[in-house]
């Protein structure tokens, strides 16, 4: 099934670099365009990846999927302004949408413009049900921020939402670490442990504990 779809996508694309070089219109759909563009974002070939979106736009103008996948474009370009103002066009067009609101802060924190980042990070919350990569979000701004009590609370509020979050254990050991709270933090993870027996990460941070 792998292999199936995967020659399925050298297949398309294929296609379409076939009507690119020869100036060709040709039809894609809406579901074909997302896939020739995340090829390019996941292989760093972001100019392609803009290219392909321009391309889509022509045929899907009011498709907010597609201006996500610009702003992600550029934001690996590191032109996070053009980014940001992308994202606010898509906003208008799916103004409930908290992966644009996700996204738009993570460009944002990137850019070093952390409270415009966190009130990003406010509405995605007001939207999403999945609240524990928002709440990771906005703690990693506050570790930017060196605010690592903040960080704290809201990497704890991400595990509440989802204990199988790595990232979010690997911070929150960080920020305990700085502040000088790791060794202190010992019933927090021999709780964590109780409600997760097989997290490796809540294993590892308790070795480090039992090791200061």
């Amino acid at each position: 099934e792998f292999q199936k779809k995967r020659n399925e996508d050298k297949d398309l694309i294929s296609r379409y670099e076939s009507h690119r070089e020869n100036n060709e219109s040709g039809y894609f759909s809406q579901e074909e365009f997302e896939s020739i563009i995340q090829h390019y974002l996941d292989r760093g070939k972001n100019r392609k990846a803009l290219k392909a979106v321009n391309h889509a736009v022509e045929q899907y103008p009011f498709v907010a999927e597609f201006l996500v996948f610009k702003a992600q474009a550029y934001s690996h370009l590191q032109e996070f302004g053009v980014a940001i103002s992308i994202l606010d066009k898509a906003t208008n067009l799916h103004p409930g949408d908290a992966e644009i609101y996700l996204l738009k802060g993570n460009i944002q924190a990137m850019n070093g413009d952390h409270k415009d980042a966190l009130e990003s990070f406010e509405k995605a919350l007001q939207y999403s049900d999945d609240k524990d990569e928002i709440y990771y979000s906005i703690g990693l701004t506050h570790q930017n921020r060196a605010e690592y009590n903040d960080a704290i609370g809201f990497y704890k509020k991400a595990l509440e939402e989802n204990l199988n979050n790595e990232n979010v254990l690997y911070e929150l050991a960080y920020c305990l670490d700085m502040t000088g709270e790791l060794e202190s933090s010992l019933s927090y993870y021999k709780d964590f442990i109780d409600n997760d027996p097989y997290s490796e990460y809540a294993w590892y941070n308790l070795g480090i504990v039992y090791n200061k």
